[in-house]
């Protein structure tokens, strides 16, 4: 199925279409007498195509063209409301019998007006909207005389002579005429009886636009002025409102009885009968003035019934359209297809994918229902077909402008489709309309203020849904208020009907079908699978939706009353006043124990050791403060035992709190200075046992505390809430003091209900309140365990980084800690299997957070992998000819847990235990003897037996060694006498790295600063390196000269080292680093930090020997 923005296309420009949605017809007849088309809708080419040929449109034109063929002289008014299409109507037949689109105008529209009659017409209108609206027939009746005007060659020549004959005659007293309605109408009467005389069959046409409005503005004039005294004012203003119902009598009379063909409509909107009745009523204390409105009033219903006379107790203006009407009115006037669409062919196609669609998802009965409609108005989708149906009812929009409104509304909607979302909807939907766009309250009248505030209530709940579930709670509200918000709201409030509930109300089943319609496929079923959560969330956060339930069904309807849920929202809205202080806010979160609860017994476990690590909650001033924290009790503790102490600082924490949240420090500056305090202190030697000493510090800003406290503050209201909620009867007596005040004050307003149907409506009230509570409760529970679960998994995420002791780095360092996202999913585990509220109960994952990060630093609390780890270790130095007779086994212990060894143990038992249970035993063998590793625990040694192997036969020349070159040895001897042989230490200057393809810069640039670390303590610093990529079709290559630590954390530099990685991936080639260090180094300090990226050297014969 192809978007709607593929095949559609906006008609007209939407300024340009609410512009032409007001048309004046003053203007079109004052551009028709000059002959030019300021305005769109002086062309008759223009209106014509946009005008939709509906079947009560094409009988009222057929009916006028109908009578024009009669000789008697007819009329009747237009008597609809606002927007109802009257004056489209009036500038349509204007055209039709002035132009020449009568001929076109069959053949496009169906529209039948016979050429004959159109030629021999005698056309007049005006315009009560303007001053002195006569004068527009003699101007009109000028251009009939202008040889060059267009309508000269409509008109039959014997009216044009005939209309030119008579106004030579009146000449000298044309513009006298304009005050003298008896006059002109004369003059009308002579033209057609001249055109009679000269052979012609005499037909009229006359047209009068806003009769209503200008009668009702003149008249107020009238009535300002007469209470001022200004007595020859309001004289004048009452002749002119009445010249134009006074020329109106006089033309019938002068035509009555005569053969003329004569048809004559006028335009009084309902609006405007009951604005001249209220001034009448208003001036009910001064009888002249009431008496004279009355009088013009009546004056023009006499005038009505007199040329009605002729219709035999028919309408001659009837001008009535059905929703459906203005729906295909709306689609035509806005919309047309993209070159080489039919609409037929796109309303079949689309028909048949939404029915495979709806079968798919077990939408059958909900889309049979609506099938013929979501068709016929497609591609308008089912939420926004009830809305513009919604428009078109005086009931339920009681100040709609009916035609005009719809279309503007579709326009609307059509512009936003088209232009921001043309791709990603198969239809024009609720989706592309504002939440107020939705209601339209002000067509309400009334209700405006109660459904503008239910909208104000909606739209602060959609925000507060999850990015996941906003599409879906944003659509439901919006088919939800688009088919039920209503002025009928006795029938909202009390009916039961299932009748009246399919009317307003909202199903579920309703809903999909809506998002299938207003989502691409993929899209529409991510929508619908969190459409049943949203729609909880909807009614809970914006208290504006209820909920009824007939015959099995379940229907969701907007409410003009804040539901029970209008309480969670003012607990949340009361609780949030604790945040007001932020000097406060740690006190808050400390006396509600939400944060604090999880972080109760806390006991860590690692692969079934729970004795080795001790946690400690501690001040934050302890920790910034090293000497508080070499003096503190757990610290000494912990290091005396040989325990990892792992430090966390609480959210709560005052200081921490003011530091970052009020003062706004920087997160990255604070764990950094801790870092650093720590690090001086291993070099003053204070820190006994470095490794054994993590810290974790929450990050306190107030981006992320803010999503800490939003959930806590909801968490505290909720609970509020429920306890709300176990006061059953005191709520259902408060909700229906409530209820039955508001809703009786309506019922004053439009109806007197007898006491009987008062007592069924609060037992029915009383039913629904119970439900609500049962419903709201539910609501709560659920609500309470997932901000459990987000509470506990947002204060874990607080802890971006760890400080702690780098072997690679040697010192004291900090870490991204990647254990926060895992503690989600943790959460949500969690929450599905114990579903409690209780945040205590949450204290696992916070045991299981720091067990992870201890992971993740690998800390190993296997002793077999650690006593693995020192035998490769003895083994290294035995290779190299270091050779001793014992070991103490203390030094050893220590030496593991100072990391000597390349492995971090849990705790000093682990190391214990590695040599004392795992090391005994281990041989060790080389090429020339074997070393049996014993533990002896008595003497507190480790001793290595060595045991010497026979001497190999050696093939070859003798001295020469088989690789042609000679290998110089150094021998040193140990502390026990033994003659070691010693290798030379391999010294690099220049270091060559491969970096693997799409390498990470953070990593790379953190590995740099490691080794820029180590190499400070080795007197010996970076001078240059170099960075490259070569490729077939690019080579990118780059130097850092200078202090290269300043260089790495420079924005240029960054953004230069994404590129070489990004390059590097999309070619799939690795990139080369070349490291050009002041001084030659140990090759093993460089193979520390980088590992596998250092490429071995290779000498200039190696190229030779088998890789």
């Amino acid at each position: 199925m192809r978007p709607v923005g593929q095949v559609f296309r906006l008609k007209t420009p939407l300024d340009k279409l609410k512009e032409e949605l007001v048309p004046s017809f003053d203007s079109v007849l004052e551009e028709w007498i000059s002959d030019t088309k300021r305005t769109s809708f002086a062309d008759p080419g223009h209106v014509l195509e946009v005008t939709c040929p509906t079947p009560p449109l094409r009988m009222f034109i057929e009916r006028v063209g109908e009578r024009l063929k009669i000789p008697v002289v007819v009329g009747s008014s237009l008597e609809r409301g606002f927007g109802f299409g009257k004056t489209h109507a009036l500038i349509l037949l204007w055209h039709l019998f002035t132009s020449d689109i009568y001929r076109q105008a069959y053949q496009r529209s169906s529209i039948n007006v016979p050429e004959g009659v159109v030629r021999e017409t005698l056309v007049l209108g005006i315009d009560c909207s303007r001053s002195r609206p006569l004068a527009r027939i003699v101007e009109e009746l000028k251009a009939y005389t202008n040889p060059e005007h267009p309508v000269a060659r409509v008109k039959e020549p014997k009216l044009l002579g005939a209309v030119a004959e008579v106004l030579e005659e009146y000449e000298r007293e044309l513009y006298a005429l304009l005050s003298d309605g008896d006059r002109l109408a004369e003059l009308v009467a002579k033209i057609l009886e001249r055109y009679a005389k000269r052979g012609g069959t005499p037909r009229l046409l006359l047209l009068v636009d806003e009769l209503g409005w200008g009668l009702a503005q003149k008249l107020r004039v009238f009535a300002d002025r007469m209470r001022e005294g200004r007595h020859r004012e309001a004289e004048r203003a009452y002749s002119e409102a009445n010249a134009v119902v006074n020329f109106l009598s006089y033309l019938y009379a002068k035509l009555h009885g005569k053969p003329v063909a004569g048809v004559v409509i006028w335009v009084v909107a309902e609006q405007d009968r009951r604005e001249i009745k209220a001034l009448a009523e208003k001036n009910v204390d001064n009888e002249l003035i009431r008496s004279k409105i009355e009088g013009l009033l009546g004056d023009l219903d006499v005038v009505a019934e007199r040329y009605s006379r002729g219709l035999s107790g028919t309408s001659l203006a009837e001008l009535s359209y059905s929703p459906e009407h203005a729906l295909e009115i709306a689609r035509y006037r806005v919309l047309r297809t993209v070159d080489g669409f039919e609409l037929s062919k796109l309303q079949d196609e689309y028909i048949a994918w939404l029915e495979n669609i709806a079968r798919q998802l077990n939408l059958v009965d909900v889309f049979m229902r609506y099938k013929e409609e979501l068709k016929r108005f497609y591609p308008f989708s089912l939420g926004l077909t009830y809305l513009l149906r919604k428009v078109m009812s005086v009931s339920d929009a009681p100040a709609t402008e009916f035609v005009r409104a719809v279309i503007g509304i579709a326009g609307d909607a059509a512009q936003n489709a088209l232009s921001v979302d043309p791709e990603g909807s198969y239809t024009i939907s609720v989706k592309h309309l504002s939440i107020p766009g939705v209601v339209q309250a002000r067509l309400m009248r009334e209700f405006e203020i109660d459904w503008a505030n239910a909208v104000g209530d909606v739209e602060l709940a959609l925000p507060k849904a999850s990015p996941e579930e906003r599409e879906a709670t944003e659509i439901a509200a919006k088919y939800i208020l688009a088919k039920g918000v209503t002025a009928n709201i006795l029938t909202v409030l009390e009916s039961r009907e299932q009748r009246d509930l399919e009317r307003y109300g909202s199903t579920v089943e309703e809903i999909q079908l809506e998002v299938v319609e207003s989502f691409t496929e993929g899209k529409a079923l991510e929508v619908i699978e969190r459409l049943s959560e949203a729609l909880e969330k909807l009614r809970a956060e914006s208290a504006r939706i209820d909920e009824r339930e007939v015959k099995g069904k379940r229907y969701y309807l907007p409410s003009l009353f804040r539901t029970i849920y209008n309480k969670l929202a003012a607990f949340v809205h009361e609780e949030r006043k604790n945040l007001e202080s932020k000097s406060y806010v740690p006190v808050y979160i400390k006396q509600t124990g939400t944060i604090p609860s999880l972080f109760v017994n806390l006991r860590i476990t690692v692969d079934g050791r729970s004795d080795d690590v001790v946690v400690s909650l501690m001040e934050y001033r302890r920790v910034r403060d090293v000497e508080l924290l070499l003096s503190d009790p757990a610290f000494q503790e912990a290091q005396n035992k040989g325990k990892l102490l792992l430090i966390v600082v609480p959210p709560w924490d005052i200081e921490l709190f003011n530091e970052m949240y009020v003062s706004k420090g920087s997160y990255e500056s604070i764990v950094s200075t801790i870092s650093n305090g720590l690090q001086n202190a291993v070099k003053r030697g204070r820190i006994r046992r470095h490794l054994h000493a993590i810290v974790l510090v929450p990050e306190l800003s107030e981006f992320r505390m803010n999503t800490v406290l939003d959930k806590i503050v909801e968490h505290e209201g909720t609970k509020k809430f429920l306890e709300y909620l176990s006061k059953k009867e005191d709520i259902l007596n408060e909700r229906l003091r409530e209820y039955e005040g508001v809703t009786v004050k309506r019922m004053d307003l439009l109806t007197i209900l007898s006491e009987e149907v008062k007592k069924r409506h609060l037992r029915e009230l009383r039913s629904r309140i119970e439900r609500e509570i049962a419903d709201a409760r539910s609501f709560a529970q659920s609500q309470l365990v997932r901000l459990s679960r987000d509470i506990a998994a947002s204060v874990l995420q607080l802890y971006r980084k760890v400080v702690y002791y780098s072997l690679d780095a040697n010192r004291f360092s900090t870490k991204e800690i990647a254990a926060g996202e895992e503690a989600v999913k943790d959460a949500e585990r969690l929450a599905d299997a114990i579903k409690t509220p209780n945040l205590k109960d949450y204290a696992a994952i916070v045991n299981k957070f720091l067990a992870d990060i201890i992971r993740e630093l690998a800390y190993e609390s296997n002793a077999m992998k650690v006593a693995s780890t020192l035998v490769e270790s003895y083994r290294e130095e035995f290779e190299r000819g270091i050779l001793r007779e014992r070991d103490r086994i203390e030094e050893v212990v220590e030496n593991i847990l100072l990391g000597t060894y390349g492995v971090k143990p849990l705790s000093a038992s682990i190391a214990r235990e590695a040599v004392l249970k795992y090391l005994n035993k281990q041989r060790i063998e080389l090429e020339d003897r074997d070393i049996t590793i014993v533990v002896n625990e008595d003497s507190g040694a480790i001793e290595f037996h060595v045991t010497p192997k026979p001497p190999k036969a050696i093939e070859g020349v003798e001295g020469e060694s088989t690789t042609g070159s000679t290998v110089s040895t150094v021998t040193e001897i140990t502390d026990i006498g033994t003659i070691t042989e010693v290798k030379p230490e391999r010294t690099i200057q220049r270091a060559l790295l491969e970096l693997p393809a799409g390498f990470d810069v953070s990593e790379i640039s953190q590995r740099l600063v490691a080794l820029i670390n180590l190499l400070r303590e080795l007197d010996a610093e970076i001078s240059f390196l170099k960075l490259g990529l070569d490729t077939e079709s690019i080579s990118l290559h780059m130097t850092l000269k200078g202090p290269i630590q300043e260089l790495l954390a420079d924005s240029n530099v960054r953004t230069a080292m994404n590129l070489l990685s990004r390059v590097s991936r999309a070619k799939g080639k690795a990139a080369s680093m070349e490291i050009y260090l002041s001084k030659p180094v140990a090759e093993d300090n460089v193979s520390k930090v980088f590992g596998e990226c250092l490429k071995a050297r290779r000498s200039s014969i190696d190229r030779f020997l088998p890789t």
